[in-house]
């Protein structure tokens, strides 16, 4: 209806052309906001149209801007873009009630920054101190035999990583030779790898789905 009754009121040449004007009114939009033009509509005067031109300037005007969004993500979607490594730990701390939970974005990022298996820490936390249940002076890995002092349960995971990245006497062996010298008492080793197993493979790609051993 609008259109019909504008319709009139336009010349009908064969070509058309827009031109802004050379002084624009002072009450134009010059400030840029957002989903919104910074030229006023005042800013424009019509030269000449046909009419499939101005047909077409007619139904913009009367369409104003257009604001491109998208749906904020469900919590599936985000899940999916975690490092699935971080959501197999959390969903294992959680089965097992492990207060170290919070902290499983520290045991994959520590093992990120020195180049370890993602699952050799917390597992050695894991039978060292049932993830995190229990434990002295924030020492979840038995480090020192226990006696070392961390100022933060955070900070033992970083420092342990470092050591068996770096100290000459964990450096560049495999896990086993890694774990034996950890702790030499028999069965240890076969312990800490057994959780190493649940965690999943050490390529991890998809969420965890956890299996226990009977």
């Amino acid at each position: 209806m609008l259109i019909r009754n504008i319709w009139p009121l336009i010349p009908n040449p064969r070509r058309v052309r827009v031109e802004p004007c050379s002084s624009p009114p002072s009450d134009a939009n010059v400030g840029p906001e957002m989903g919104r033009s910074t030229i006023a509509r005042s800013d424009f005067r019509i030269m000449s149209f046909s009419k499939s031109s101005h047909l077409l300037a007619i139904v913009g005007i009367m369409a104003g801007p257009f604001v491109a969004t998208s749906p904020a993500p469900t919590g599936d979607q985000a899940a999916e873009k975690q490092d699935p490594r971080t959501v197999r730990l959390e969903r294992y701390f959680e089965e097992k009630q492990c207060p170290v939970k919070p902290l499983a974005r520290d045991f994959v990022a520590a093992a990120d920054r020195h180049n370890l298996d993602w699952r050799l820490l917390p597992s050695i936390a894991f039978v060292e101190s049932s993830g995190g249940k229990t434990f002295h002076n924030n020492n979840i890995f038995g480090w020192n035999n226990g006696d070392h002092r961390f100022r933060s349960v955070k900070e033992s995971i970083h420092t342990v990583a470092e050591r068996l990245a770096n100290s000459h006497h964990y450096r560049n062996k495999p896990i086993d030779k890694i774990l034996t010298t950890y702790n030499p008492v028999p069965g240890y080793r076969e312990r800490v790898q057994d959780v190493m197993e649940d965690l999943g493979p050490a390529r991890a790609t998809r969420p965890l789905q956890i299996y226990y051993r009977n």
